[in-house]
């Protein structure tokens, strides 16, 4: 044998040991320097929660806009919407905001925790600790504020306190309209009312 053959046979012999042993080192490494997944750390999704996601539909930062006949202007908005199953037309709302903008130039602003909107229906509802605020200088609180999605008309069938420019008041019932003659809106308290009187607000 050829004194090249000899050294190419060797060198040969040897690598056929050093490259598997290589490998093996490289792998020892790969899962020594690996991170650990805890299976138990991991919230598992079961058929359950994949049907539902799925059922799920929801909007972010909604939009509905009106306008009444005499031009009066509603824009409901509110972080997240989404469709009542049982009821169509029905959308639930949360964190909803009212705006309407009268041609007069008067304002009514209302938001609430949660609310509905019937767009079918052309109302809404704003419920839990709803509060109204007015450019007139009056701010009411209730439970509930009912209101029109195509003419100017809020109405509360639960008590109310506010304040104005009259003074603090109270009252079981609240309705604004407004005024036929489209110069503005009209407040009626019922059921109730208590006025204390402040002439310097």
């Amino acid at each position: 044998m050829d004194w090249r053959d000899s050294i190419r046979f060797h060198v040969i012999a040897w690598l056929k040991i050093l490259l598997p042993l290589a490998a093996l080192g490289l792998l020892a490494t790969l899962f020594m320097f690996s991170r650990t997944i805890d299976p138990t750390a991991v919230e598992p999704i079961t058929d359950l929660d994949l049907r539902q996601r799925a059922k799920d539909e929801q909007m972010t930062a909604p939009v509905f806009a009106g306008a009444s006949d005499a031009g009066d202007l509603v824009r409901l908005t509110a972080d997240a919407a989404r469709p009542d199953p049982e009821t169509p037309g029905r959308m639930v709302v949360d964190a909803p905001r009212a705006h309407m903008t009268m041609v007069s130039g008067g304002r009514i602003d209302l938001r609430a925790n949660t609310g509905v909107f019937m767009l079918s229906e052309s109302r809404g509802s704003l419920a839990g600790s709803a509060f109204l605020s007015s450019s007139a200088g009056y701010r009411v609180w209730t439970e509930r504020l009912d209101m029109a999605l195509r003419e100017i008309r809020v109405e509360s069938r639960t008590p109310i306190e506010g304040e104005g420019p009259p003074g603090r008041f109270t009252a079981g019932r609240m309705l604004i309209t407004a005024e036929p003659d489209g110069t503005g809106v009209q407040l009626l308290f019922t059921d109730g009312v208590k006025l204390v009187y402040e002439p310097d607000r």
